[in-house]
């Protein structure tokens, strides 16, 4: 068994039309620079890695 380091940042997405089992989710782990989207991991590139942080935290506070 694994253990997973909760994510920094989750994102619910919510749809108008569905019902809401069929919401997506989107989570960010800035340490190791991956996301995971629909069951999919991505890993975030640096360049990209810091201007995803700071829109995330501009929007926390």
């Amino acid at each position: 068994m694994v253990k997973m380091v909760a994510p920094d940042y989750t994102v619910i997405f919510h749809y108008r039309e569905k019902p809401q089992e069929e919401e997506d989710w989107l989570m960010i782990w800035k340490e190791n620079e991956r996301a995971k989207f629909r069951n999919k991991w991505y890993l975030i590139s640096s360049g990209n890695r810091e201007s995803i942080s700071r829109m995330l935290e501009d929007q926390r506070n």
